[in-house]
């Protein structure tokens, strides 16, 4: 059960309530005080309505012109609503899935895939199909694929925009932009001479989280800076999701283990070191700015992370819940000069996943580096192409202790070509090409795009899309190389074997879309985004059991089972649409709702994924492991991705000094499975269906100083979002922003 309840007349602490009595107080008395006519919105009403984004096609636009299914949050929209970090605030995005599995640790995909295969272990439910970017660099896990939220170096106070592209872009940001791309765009120096930045808040769940930044523009061609970003959060509860019986215990000494020769299987003690722990993490970004002149920008940014966190991530214990920690390190180069641009990042630290475990060491040290070059011909004004290679190299090692057995290396060499056509004055045509090599693959895939609108008036335009796009290669589908030996013991009364094993010959999962698109502006204040869209991905892979060797009756007694990644032979099949507004009624009022509908059918889905050779009457954890069954298939409803999920911004500027702003996420009810649901039907993977209510007051209490209140979650909707993680609970937080 989650132990914070909601209760409207104890939202907080006792150390918070006299602040956030005083400060109601203050903000009561200035509504009547403010006079009337102020000028409202620090942006004019031409701007909140054409905001521009430049990931779609790499060029500045607007979103109303943008070719893609494309989205920009801005810097002012994660301020006025209220969301603590960069994963929260993807929740103001139309089609985009975030879940919180403890306190700020989330898990985000773009219009769903989520876990195709089914009956798979807690990492295979994880998205590894999304790719996101900070300043167009990669931050990606190309260990098992997706992106650890939490290790982000940067905070929510260092970011200007997020802009977001939905559906296949592999030719323009190359491999793992399957179903999109979420390029985070950090901030510069806004004015000469010293900019100071400042944002704290504290509150519930013993939650605290801090960012501050100074940056200097001595001129108009030179700016640097540095920041720092901090999140302390406890958990929402201490209880722990037991997957053999599947209930939930109250510590985690209450866990079923199992031993090892070198002990117990799950060491409570080391690995749960802190139960109320979700999540702490520092950062420290800098960056160097030179503008010499109109066609020439270099760009330098580097920085540090911490972090230690209590998230659903890779489970081989009782429970989905595991301890993680991260330290990296990176410096990335943004050049451009003149046609060329450039990119060189650099990426490098050490990770240790589900810490404490004493049958499977997985501590491991990687370095990530990332070259590329693009330049742009004008042939005339209304044709240019743009040819470019890429150069991505990952090194991961585990010391020859963990689960690639050493030093693994990952090479991908790509080239690329796209174009921008504009035949006619309301015609235009965007189409790219991209060919990815990795190491040890012996295929060259090839993505593409293709894109297209007609503006049929100024008020109207209308677009299509044909495109397609494959993830990376991993390290560890490829490169596992693990032998795990259990002996006899009360629960299991034989020696259990496992080995691991990776596979070069994988296909690699890859998506293809066809999407029309209509947007329409009826009135100067008022615009809307229609899409609907076809896409299949294929080509998953998981790690399946490919042989059982049982003498569980003999005199060896022992039985071993060998597992290798393999292909799943199912495609899924996804039907869309989602439609969004943007309206300004008054120099007061912004109001930005947006709903998404979908609905996935998997074909050749193995209608019974337990190995036949697996014996029946094994422990659920052996009998549940995950085989690949082709000679009984059938099509099947995908249930783990919502079938309706949407929400809304509403932000009203009482005065040029009060702000108001309420914002909302909602879920629908879906189902996640996991290899042991092969055993039994849990409750534990039902999410019932959600909606989440976000308020923030803002008050300007002087020019360089504000003072607020963030409720995240006010109503106290407690469901859980993620299978066998935390259930959730209202965060309340006052807080304090400088600016100068």
């Amino acid at each position: 059960m989650c132990e914070q309840q909601f209760n409207p007349y104890l939202i907080m602490n006792k150390r918070l309530l006299l602040p956030v009595l005083g400060f109601l107080l203050l903000i009561s008395g200035t509504i009547h005080a403010q006079e009337e006519g102020d000028d409202l919105l620090e942006m004019s009403l031409e701007d909140l309505m054409n905001m521009e984004i430049e990931s779609a096609s790499k060029k500045k636009e607007t979103v109303f012109e943008a070719p893609l299914s494309s989205y920009t949050i801005t810097r002012d929209d994660i301020a006025n609503a209220g969301s603590t970090n960069i994963a929260e605030a993807l929740r103001l995005c139309p089609e985009v899935i975030v879940r919180e599995q403890s306190n700020g640790n989330y898990d985000v995909y773009l219009r769903g895939f989520d876990n195709i295969s089914k009956y798979t272990n807690t990492i295979d439910q994880l998205n590894t199909l999304t790719l996101v970017m900070i300043d167009s660099r990669p931050v990606f896990s190309y260990n098992r694929g997706g992106v650890f939220w939490e290790t982000l170096p940067i905070g929510i106070g260092d970011v200007e925009k997020i802009e977001i592209v939905r559906g296949p872009s592999a030719p323009l940001f190359g491999p793992n932009a399957v179903t999109g791309v979420i390029n985070i765009m950090t901030n510069r120096a806004e004015h000469d001479g010293v900019n100071v930045y400042a944002d704290v808040q504290t509150g519930s769940a013993t939650t605290t989280i801090a960012n501050g930044s100074v940056a200097l523009q001595p001129s108009d061609k030179v700016s640097f800076g540095v920041s720092y970003n901090a999140q302390f959060r406890d958990r929402y509860t201490t209880d722990y999701y037991e997957y053999e019986r599947d209930i939930m215990v109250q510590k985690p000494s209450d866990l079923m283990v199992f031993t090892t020769p070198k002990g117990p299987l799950q060491d409570a003690d080391i690995k749960y070191y802190d139960p109320k722990l979700a999540l702490r993490q520092n950062g420290v970004n800098g960056y160097a700015q030179f503008t010499p002149n109109d066609k020439t920008i270099l760009d330098v940014a580097f920085g540090w992370q911490k972090n230690e966190s209590q998230l659903a991530r890779l489970n081989h214990s009782a429970t989905p819940m595991a301890m993680n920690t991260n330290e990296s390190w990176y410096g990335n180069l943004n050049a451009t000069i003149g046609n060329l641009s450039a990119r060189v990042s650099y990426n490098s630290g050490e990770a240790e996943l589900s810490i404490g475990s004493s049958a499977i060491n997985t501590q491991y040290k990687y370095r990530i580096s990332d070259i590329l070059a693009e330049y742009e011909f004008n042939l005339g004004d209304k044709f240019s192409i743009t040819p470019g290679i890429n150069l991505q190299q990952s090194i991961y090692d585990d010391n020859k202790e963990g689960f690639i057995n050493g030093e693994k290396t990952l090479s991908n060499y790509a080239g690329s070509v796209r174009a921008n056509w504009t035949p006619l004055e309301k015609l235009r045509i965007v189409a790219g090409l991209r060919g990815d090599k990795f190491t040890d693959i012996d295929d060259t895939y090839l993505s593409y795009q293709f894109a297209t609108t007609y503006k049929i008036s100024e008020k109207f335009l209308v677009r299509g899309i044909v495109s397609k796009s494959n993830s990376g290669a991993f390290i560890v589908p490829q490169n596992i190389d693990l032998a795990v030996s259990v002996p006899p013991s009360q629960q299991l009364p034989f020696t259990y074997n496992q080995d691991f094993v990776g596979n070069s010959d994988i296909k690699l999962a890859a998506v293809t879309m066809v999407e029309l698109g209509l947007r329409a502006k009826p009135a100067e204040n008022f615009h809307l985004d229609f899409n609907v869209f076809v896409q299949r991905l294929k080509d998953t892979n998981l790690l399946a059991l490919t042989n059982v060797d049982n003498q569980i009756f003999t005199p060896d007694n022992q039985i071993t089972l060998t597992s290798q990644f393999a292909n799943m032979p199912t495609e899924a099949n996804q039907t869309g649409l989602s439609l969004s507004a943007n309206w300004v009624p008054s120099e007061k009022w912004q109001i930005k709702p947006f709903i998404a509908w979908q609905n996935t059918e998997i074909t050749n889905f193995p209608s019974d994924t337990k190995s036949k050779q697996a014996d029946d009457n094994l422990p659920p954890f052996l009998g549940g492991q995950t085989g690949l069954h082709t000679e009984n298939v059938s099509d099947v409803d995908h249930t783990s991705t919502p079938s309706v999920y949407g929400g809304f911004y509403a932000n009203f500027m009482a005065s040029s000094k009060l702000n108001f702003n309420l914002n909302a996420y909602f879920l629908g009810d879906h189902v996640q499975t996991h290899s042991m649901d092969l055993e039994r039907d849990s409750d534990f993977g039902k999410i019932d269906s959600k909606f989440l209510l976000n308020a923030k007051i803002s008050y300007q209490v002087v020019d360089p100083l504000q003072v607020y209140v963030n409720a995240r979650n006010f109503l106290g909707a407690t469901s859980r979002e993620f299978y066998g993680t935390d259930e959730t609970a209202g965060l309340f937080l006052v807080g304090l922003k400088f600016g100068l």
